[in-house]
């Protein structure tokens, strides 16, 4: 903590980081927020300089630069619900989200037409499966708060090959938890400014 920044009764800091011009932003309680590169994490909420949007245990809430999120759809599920494997139809929603074939996202989730049947009978994605849905989800959720609530210019970025995933697209990218990071950590660059 720097002498301009001191918690307020809630745990939440009260004045301006060295980093950045402006204030630090949240409205999650009982917390101090710890900044680690562009995103500040709190109790319930991570908080970016000048868009914040708040994540709940699985659902998108706020705005993004006084914008709401409209249009996405898809919640960031709990540790519980991907250990208890997440319904089937999670995945048919980040389709829709996504705007991509239902074969990359399958390769993405590494389900085979075999063991997608099974899921059908069952219902469930195991929670390999559904861990790396929800990994995808957070790569989307980065992509629309970096494109301020558009969800259409996230979703063409993402499915357009770029330069720096050596001509993979950042979703076929995201294939890994490491590539997905990587994703995110590109959009985090190129939000400060930073050659990718």
């Amino acid at each position: 903590m720097t002498a301009k920044e001191e918690p307020t009764a809630s745990g939440r800091l009260k004045g301006r980081r060295k980093s950045t011009a402006r204030a630090v932003r949240g409205s999650a309680t009982g917390a101090f927020n710890v900044p680690i590169g562009k995103f500040e994490l709190s109790m319930g909420s991570v908080n970016v300089p000048s868009k914040s949007f708040m994540v709940s245990a699985g659902s998108i809430k706020g705005s993004i630069s006084g914008k709401a999120v409209t249009g996405f759809k898809v919640r960031i599920p709990s540790v519980a619900e991907i250990r208890a494997g997440l319904p089937l139809g999670y995945r048919d929603e980040l389709l829709k989200e996504l705007a991509t074939s239902e074969q990359t996202l399958n390769q993405l989730l590494r389900l085979s037409r075999t063991t997608l049947n099974r899921r059908r009978e069952t219902g469930r994605l195991t929670h390999e499966e559904g861990d790396r849905a929800a990994t995808v989800a957070r790569v989307l959720e980065a992509a629309v708060a970096y494109f301020e609530g558009d969800k259409d210019a996230a979703t063409r970025w993402l499915n357009h090959s770029a330069r720096a995933f050596a001509g993979e697209t950042p979703l076929e990218h995201s294939d890994t938890v490491t590539g997905a990071q990587e994703v995110i950590d590109l959009l985090n660059r190129l939000e400060h400014g930073i050659p990718a």
